[in-house]
């Protein structure tokens, strides 16, 4: 003990309370009980030896009044001998009276001299007991003292700790308005910033459309006159080219056709690929999902067979349980029978001190009628010597009667003291035979007690083994069948949750064929779309050459004079040059971000407008779509990655605060709980000291409640829960061996008792 406390003061000693952590305090206060704990179980020793002290004194004191008594008893009887032998005046006897009465002096000396003894082992006992007492009062007032200065430390840290959130409160409170006057100015910021680039848009745009427009007039001017010139000359080649384009069109056509027709093979053998692959991973899922529930059987299996080793190993216990309380019954009975003879045997020695004590008595009322007829002999004898001094002159007559008389004085008297005397050794035999007889039963006493003592001990020895045998039992079986419900939850969970995999398994499959044949009907609808188109085209090939003969008719007005007045037909080529050549301007230009994302229908009006006429498309229109499109699209990504990005932030931002609004909101509950802190104490200790199992996952819900624990601390516990719980699933065995080596150590202690009752049976 006192090295322990010496050892925790040290530790206390070598780091201040303000530098601790709460598990270091924890432990500390751990350490601290744990040696209050062992200051209570000292002080329960020291109090078990007081009182075993105090039995053994008062057994000593009643055996000295037993002795006291005793040597009144003694006493009174040496007064009666002494009168007896004053009375009868036998002077033979005084001797041996007197080495009686030395030797009772020298029992009386030798029982004074134990019990001085005695009494300085009392006072040394009393006086270690007191010693001991002053070190133990010493060590808890030390103790005391640690921990009134420990829970003034605690006070002080949870003062500190109150200060400290009131202040991170304050900070928080301030955070959050910063936050939010922050933000305010963002928006703000954002709204001016908007606003400009709107503005600086639309300006540039202005600009810039005035500038090209000024441009497109002054090259309109100077080209009308050169391309009146050109296009006189290109009216002739354009017929050409027209043909051969017509020629290049077909081919391009069919080669579109087959390459249709090859993306339809490979799309479909893609897909079906696609299909097998699919379906060869959901063969796989099934194989891996079939191969875990065969190893869970098989665990059900091992954990099964094992719980039925345990209920062998039960069943086997009980069966030793009930020999050991067979071997108990028949203890028990052997005593019982014992004691019955003891007792027998007892009362038969009682019944026969008390015959000896009739006989006694009977001869006390003897002695006392012949020291009645001897005191009346006496009294006759001194009548008669008076008589004889009275006479004067005694005739012979008289003086022979007298002799004569004397004489049968004399020879009754001699009778009376051998009488006496033979009464007297009857006395002595029968003290001596009460002394033999009350030693008898003052040893069958004590061994009655002693056998007593020791059935009770071993009743109780084995009553205590069979309550710690079967409170072992009811631990197993409490263990065996929560393991037994854990597995069958783990079992079902694992089946409804590959039942669940292979549902959804099911329904990706459906759905993915569902898609598949979808697909298929969309690429024959794509196909008879395509077809038509075909046929379509093939009969505007039929009506092309009539409008071949419109086209020259056309191109021989073009090269007809004008005239004063005419001058629509000129004024339609400007504008649709001036068309062409706005749409080229237009192309080439950066496009602004709303025209961008609001150009998605003119797109699809082009596209539908170039699939309506497939004669006027040529290779640059496609080239500029691809490239819109391509910056359409690298724009919209960027955008789009933008977003993402600010949406992340953004996102984690908010978890942040919803986090530390959170933590705010569990600090002040737990200040709300604070103000009961005797019952959060109590709490925490049983926590603390209680063993891992059940009750002490019942205190995980009160001290969430008290403490506010987060969901990712209570799963942190849970799985250190699960942890144990495998680790104490490996001690079962441990367990099982050591009961096995119990039961053989509880066979072989029955066997010795037995062999010991039967010893003493036989003694």
């Amino acid at each position: 003990m006192e090295e322990s406390f010496e050892k925790t003061n040290n530790v206390n000693k070598k780091l201040p309370l303000e530098e601790l952590d709460r598990d270091e305090l924890l432990k500390r206060c751990k350490s601290y009980l744990a040696l209050a704990q062992r200051a209570k179980q000292a002080r329960d020793e020291v109090q078990q030896r007081e009182t075993s002290l105090l039995d053994k004194i008062s057994t000593l004191e009643s055996q000295i009044i037993q002795l006291g008594i005793q040597e009144k008893t003694c006493s009174n009887n040496e007064e009666e001998h002494l009168e007896s032998i004053e009375d009868l005046s036998l002077t033979s006897n005084v001797s041996d009276l007197v080495l009686q009465l030395k030797l009772k002096d020298e029992e009386t000396n030798l029982l004074l001299s134990k019990s001085e003894a005695m009494q300085a082992q009392l006072k040394t006992l009393e006086e270690n007991y007191e010693q001991q007492k002053d070190g133990f009062v010493e060590e808890l007032n030390k103790m005391n003292d640690v921990l009134k200065q420990r829970g003034e430390a605690i006070t002080r840290l949870e003062y500190k700790c109150q200060t400290n959130e009131k202040e991170f409160k304050a900070k928080t409170e301030t955070f959050l308005q910063l936050v939010a006057e922050r933000e305010r100015k963002i928006e703000q910021l954002e709204s001016e910033s908007s606003r400009f680039e709107t503005q600086s848009e639309v300006m540039s745009t202005s600009t810039v459309s005035k500038v090209e427009e000024i441009h497109r007039m002054k090259d309109v001017e100077d080209s009308l006159e050169d391309r009146y010139n050109k296009l006189k000359m290109l009216a002739v080649k354009m017929k050409r080219k027209i043909a051969e384009q017509n020629t290049q069109l077909q081919e391009k056509d069919n080669q579109l056709t087959l390459l249709k027709a090859e993306d339809k093979k490979t799309h479909i053998r893609n897909n079906s690929l696609n299909l097998q692959m699919n379906l060869d991973a959901v063969q796989l899922e099934l194989d891996s999902i079939q191969n875990e529930l065969q190893q869970q059987r098989t665990e059900i299996r091992h954990v099964t067979a094992k719980a039925e080793s345990k209920e062998n190993e039960v069943d086997n216990l009980k069966l030793q349980l009930s020999t050991v309380n067979a071997e108990l019954h028949k203890l028990q009975t052997g005593s019982s029978l014992l004691i019955e003879t003891l007792r027998k045997h007892v009362a038969a020695l009682e019944e026969a001190t008390a015959a000896e004590k009739m006989a006694k008595d009977s001869l006390q009322s003897e002695l006392s009628e012949l020291r009645a007829e001897y005191e009346n002999y006496k009294i006759r004898a001194t009548s008669v010597l008076k008589k004889q001094k009275t006479e004067a002159q005694p005739s012979a007559t008289s003086s022979k009667e007298a002799a004569d008389d004397f004489n049968t004085d004399q020879v009754e008297r001699e009778m009376l003291q051998r009488v006496v005397e033979a009464l007297k050794g009857k006395i002595a035999e029968l003290e001596s035979q009460l002394a033999h007889s009350q030693s008898e039963v003052s040893n069958f006493r004590v061994e009655r007690e002693r056998t007593a003592a020791t059935q009770s001990s071993i009743v109780e020895a084995m009553q205590n083994r069979l309550e710690r045998a079967e409170s072992e039992m009811e631990v197993i079986k409490r263990e065996h069948q929560a393991q037994i419900s854990r597995l069958q939850g783990d079992n079902q969970l694992l089946a409804s949750l590959h039942r669940e995999q292979i549902d959804g398994i099911k329904l990706r499959h459906a759905q993915e064929i569902l898609e598949l044949q979808n697909n298929l009907d969309e690429v024959g609808l794509e196909s008879a779309r395509l077809q038509k188109i075909i046929s379509s085209y093939q009969a505007q090939r039929t009506v092309s050459p009539l409008t071949k003969a419109g086209d020259l008719r056309r191109d021989e007005a073009f090269m007809i004079e004008r005239e004063r007045g005419e001058g629509s037909e000129d004024g339609s080529v400007t504008r649709r040059s001036t068309q062409r050549e706005d749409s080229d301007n237009d192309a080439r230009k950066p496009i602004p971000l709303e025209l961008l994302l609001n150009s998605q229908l003119a797109s699809e009006e082009t596209v539908v407008f170039q699939t309506e006429r497939p004669e006027t498309i040529s290779f640059e229109q496609y080239s500029e779509s691809l490239a819109l499109v391509e910056k359409r699209c690298n724009h919209l990504s960027a955008l789009l990655a933008e977003s993402e990005a600010n949406e992340a932030r953004l996102s984690q931002l908010a978890d942040a605060l919803k986090e530390e609004i959170r933590r705010s909101e569990r600090s002040e509950e737990r200040q709300k709980h604070i103000e009961n802190l005797e019952y959060l104490k109590n709490v925490v200790l049983k926590f603390v000291t209680l063993p891992r199992g059940e009750e002490r996952s019942r205190l995980v819900p009160v001290l969430t409640t008290l403490l506010r624990l987060s969901p990712v601390e209570v799963q942190e516990y849970q799985c250190a829960m699960k942890t144990e719980l495998e680790t104490n699933h490996a001690l079962l065995s441990l367990l099982s061996s050591k009961m096995a080596l119990k039961a053989d150590i509880v066979h072989g202690v029955s066997v010795k008792l037995s062999m010991c009752m039967s010893k003493s049976s036989a003694g």
